[in-house]
C-alpha cells in the first residue's frame, strides 16, 4: 500500500513510468487515449490532471483498496511532473480526483474492458483450454455490496432481510471467463433487483455453441467438462477476497462511479492474470498452478515503474510462482 509520493529522477518521461507497468502493458496509453476520444472525455490540453493517467488510477484503485485516493493516485502519477516540466511529483487533492472521475464516467472503462480483455490461451501451447476446437469459457454472476448512499440505493437497491432490508445496497455483476487462464473476457454490472438473465445476456453474443456430433463430443466427455465451469467461482474469490482484501464494500458514492470502479476492478484482475499467463508460458506450467495472491502483491510493490521488463520484451516478464 503506497503511503508516500515518489519523486522522479532527472530526464524521466511519462512513458518510462506507465508504459513499463503491467497495467500499461495490458492497456496501452494510446488505446486509452483513443477510447477517451471516442467518448469525448479526453483532455483537450495538458492539464494538472490529464485523463489518460486518470484511467490508470481507476484500475489501480482496486490494487490498493485500503489506501486513500491521494495515495493511490501518487502511485500512477509519477509521470505527471514530466508533462508539466517539473522534476518532482505533483500533489493532487482528493476533490480534483473526484472531479476527474465524474467527468470521465464509466463508459470509457467499460469500452476498455471490451477492447483489452481478450482470451489469453492459444490452441498450440494451451490445448487444455480447448475442447473439440472450441475455447472453454464459463459465465456466472455474483452480488457486490456498495456504499450506502442515496444514488446507489436508487440505482441498485437493497436485498431483503428479516428487518426490512440489508445494511448495504448491492449491485449484481456477471463475468465471462476463460477457464484455463481465469482471464475475465467480458463483464457487466446491473442492479440487485435485475434478473440474472438480464445481467448475463449482453455477454452471450456468438458465444453459445451446439455440439450434436456424438463422435466429436461424446456425452461422457461433455459431462466431465462441466467441472470446468467451477473455475468461475475461483475468479470471484480472486476478485472479492484477494484484490479487495479487507474492504468488502466498493467505495464509490454514486452509481456511475460504482460502475467505473467495477470495470477498473475487472481490468486490474485481468492485468494480474496477464502477468501470470506470461510467467506460466515461459515456465511451461498451467496458469492455475501459479499463485494469484503472490502476483497481486508483486503488482502492488511494482506499480507503476515495474522495472522488471521493458515494454517490448514480453517474454522477460517476471511473476511469482
Amino acid at each position: 500500500m503506497a503511503r508516500t509520493k515518489a519523486v522522479l529522477g532527472a530526464g524521466a518521461r511519462l512513458s518510462d513510468f506507465l508504459s513499463a507497468s503491467v497495467l500499461a502493458r495490458v492497456c496501452p496509453a494510446t488505446m486509452i487515449g483513443e477510447i477517451l476520444d471516442e467518448h469525448g472525455c479526453n483532455s483537450k490540453r495538458i492539464r494538472r490532471l490529464p485523463a489518460v493517467p486518470g484511467a490508470y488510477f481507476c484500475m489501480a484503485l482496486s490494487l490498493y483498496p485500503e489506501a486513500a485516493y491521494e495515495h493511490v493516485f501518487a502511485v500512477v502519477t509519477q509521470g505527471l511532473s514530466w508533462m508539466q516540466g517539473h522534476d518532482s511529483a505533483v500533489t493532487i487533492a482528493k476533490s480534483s480526483i473526484s472531479e476527474m472521475r465524474s467527468k470521465m464516467g464509466y463508459a470509457p472503462l467499460q469500452s476498455l474492458v471490451a477492447r483489452a480483455c481478450r482470451p489469453l490461451a492459444d490452441a498450440k501451447h494451451h490445448p487444455d483450454a480447448f475442447y473439440a476446437g472450441l475455447r472453454l469459457v464459463a459465465i456466472d454472476g455474483s452480488n457486490l455490496e456498495v456504499a450506502d448512499e442515496p444514488d446507489n440505493v436508487s440505482a441498485f437497491g437493497y436485498p431483503g432481510s428479516r428487518t426490512g432490508h440489508a445494511g448495504y445496497p448491492q449491485a449484481q455483476c456477471a463475468v465471462l471467463i476463460e477457464c484455463a487462464s481465469h482471464a475475465i473476457i467480458a463483464a457487466n454490472l446491473g442492479a440487485y433487483r435485475d434478473a440474472e438473465w438480464t445481467i448475463c445476456k449482453p455477454l452471450l453474443n456468438r458465444l453459445m455453441t451446439t455440439l450434436l456430433d456424438e463422435k466429436m463430443a461424446p456425452a461422457l466427455e461433455l459431462a466431465a467438462l462441466y467441472h470446468e465451469r467451477w473455475e468461475v467461482e475461483a475468479v470471484f474469490d480472486e476478485l472479492k477476497v484477494h484484490l479487495l482484501q479487507k474492504r468488502r464494500v466498493l467505495r464509490s458514492k454514486t452509481a456511475d462511479l460504482v460502475r467505473q470502479e467495477f470495470y477498473g476492478w475487472v481490468l486490474a484482475h485481468y492485468a494480474v492474470r496477464w502477468l501470470i499467463h506470461q510467467a506460466a508460458a515461459v515456465h511451461h506450467v498451467p496458469d492455475r498452478s501459479l499463485s494469484f495472491t503472490a502476483n497481486v502483491q508483486l503488482m502492488r510493490r511494482a506499480q507503476p515503474p515495474s522495472g522488471t521488463f521493458s515494454p517490448s520484451a514480453a517474454t522477460k516478464t517476471s511473476a511469482l510462482v
